[in-house]
């Protein structure tokens, strides 16, 4: 941030107007201040920044693909394309990589916004059954039956008495059932 505000001089490794930009801007900046050492610890940084969001994101990626869908054969055409995305992000040049996360990431956030004002008002439902049990001086618990109207839950079917009865077990270890 620092160096794209122009708060520091750049001259001293030769700045933008000799085409360092980007990575080799960040690297010879590293140089400067540390050494090799500082080289050496940059590339690590990011090798490991970025095979974690690789790693991270995938997995996140195919729980989703595999919650709208169990078939084996899109599931193996998902990890393809997996596959042959990092591939080509790997080959393409920053400008363009970043060009396209922003796309990707303005169709998310619009997909989000979208089911955020559908769930909103379950949301809010929500919301004031927690604070009509905190008034009433009770452990706030969502249970999904409470709430008419809502679409099928896995989860969360359990009553305010069942619920307790399992925190009593889990307190006094008593975890079998």
């Amino acid at each position: 941030m620092i160096f794209v505000s122009g708060n520091i001089e750049l001259t001293p490794f030769g700045g933008a107007e000799d085409g360092l930009v980007n990575m080799p801007l960040v690297q010879m900046s590293m140089l400067y201040g540390f050494g090799n050492a500082g080289v050496a610890f940059m590339s690590v940084a990011i090798f490991a920044f970025a095979f974690s969001s690789l790693i991270g994101n995938y997995f996140y990626a195919e729980q989703n693909f595999k919650f709208i869908t169990s078939n084996r054969t899109a599931l193996y055409v998902f990890r393809i394309a997996c596959a042959v995305v990092v591939f080509f992000g790997a080959q393409s040049n920053l400008t363009l990589a970043w060009s396209l996360a922003d796309i990707f990431m303005g169709i998310q956030a619009t997909i989000n916004i979208i089911v955020i004002l559908i769930l909103g008002k379950w949301a809010y439902a929500a919301l004031e059954d927690y604070k009509q049990q905190k008034a009433r001086g009770l452990n706030p618990v969502f249970v999904a039956d409470d709430f008419p109207g809502m679409s099928a839950t896995e989860c969360w079917h359990e009553t305010r008495e069942e619920l307790h009865d399992i925190d009593d077990n889990i307190a006094f270890g008593n975890l079998e059932e």
